[in-house]
This record gives C-alpha cells, sequence and structure tokens, in this order.
C-alpha cells in the first residue's frame, strides 16, 4: 500500500491492516478495538507504512509507553514535574474527557497562571506517549482516556 493510498484508508480499514503489526510488537489490539479505531485517523496523515503506523500507535496500547531518553531528558525535568501534577489534576476534573473541553481548561489555567501552552504541552506529551513528536495532544489525552491519562502524568519520575 502506498503512503498516500494508506491515508485514504477508512479507520475500520487501517486498523484491519495494522493489527498483525501491533501483533509483531507484542501488542494484542483486535482489529475493533474502540481505542485502535480513535486512534488511527490520529496517526494516519503522517504515517508511510504499516510499520510506521504500528510504531505510531504503540503507546496508545503499551503500559507505560516507551520513553526517547533525549525527549525525557530534555522535557521531564524535576522543575517540569508541578506543571504535570497541575495538569493531571485539571483533567481529572474535565468533563467530558474529550479533546475540545481539555485544551479549554489547559488553556484557561495557563491564561491564569502565565504559562505558555508549549511549556506544558511539551512535557505532556513526552510523559503521556514517551516522544517528543505526536498527534496532537488534546485528541491524544481524549483516546488514551482519563484514568491512563492521570496514571501517566502522575507516574513521571
Amino acid at each position: 500500500v502506498q503512503a498516500n493510498q494508506l491515508r485514504k484508508l477508512s479507520a475500520a480499514a487501517l486498523a484491519e491492516h495494522v493489527a498483525p503489526f501491533l501483533a509483531q510488537r507484542g501488542l494484542s489490539v483486535a482489529a475493533d478495538d474502540p481505542k485502535l479505531l480513535a486512534a488511527a485517523p490520529l496517526i494516519a496523515p503522517r504515517a508511510t507504512t504499516f510499520v510506521d503506523a504500528a510504531d505510531a500507535l504503540d503507546y496508545f496500547f503499551r503500559e507505560p509507553p516507551v520513553f526517547d531518553p533525549k525527549a525525557k531528558a530534555k522535557f521531564l525535568g524535576n522543575d517540569k514535574l508541578p506543571l504535570l501534577a497541575k495538569l493531571a489534576d485539571i483533567a481529572a476534573g474535565t468533563e467530558p474527557f474529550t479533546a475540545a473541553p481539555l485544551e479549554a481548561a489547559v488553556k484557561a489555567w495557563c491564561e491564569a497562571d502565565g504559562h505558555e501552552l508549549k511549556d506544558v504541552a511539551q512535557p505532556a506529551r513526552v510523559a503521556l506517549t514517551g516522544r517528543s513528536a505526536s498527534p496532537g495532544l488534546f485528541e491524544v489525552m481524549e483516546v488514551l482516556g482519563r484514568d491512563r491519562c492521570l496514571t501517566r502524568l502522575r507516574s513521571v519520575t
């Protein structure tokens, strides 16, 4: 499948094709898994092969995610831990736990406390995905779900 064809697949078709590649990574994920169906459209724009797609989906299913050592060293210093703890508190109280309300709550907090969104978003991205690049932070949070987000944000050391 060519990269441009991969990007045109429906979420269900992409999930069907990528599930065996997730299995090769030691992740047993059914093609009809709701989390896979929700995550597939998020990673499709950047994926060029099903191997790429499986790699991009890994952190949605691996607990804890695999951390890129450079990203962890750069974005998860002790100075960032209070921001991640506060983000966890905000996420815990956000209803519904979907991208738009999460984004609004985090932006309001950043504005009120004088933080730049990027100063919170990049450490949060690494804490949640183990990587410095991912689809939109709030979309990733929605797919991961409240419990996994809170666990990951609060367990970063």
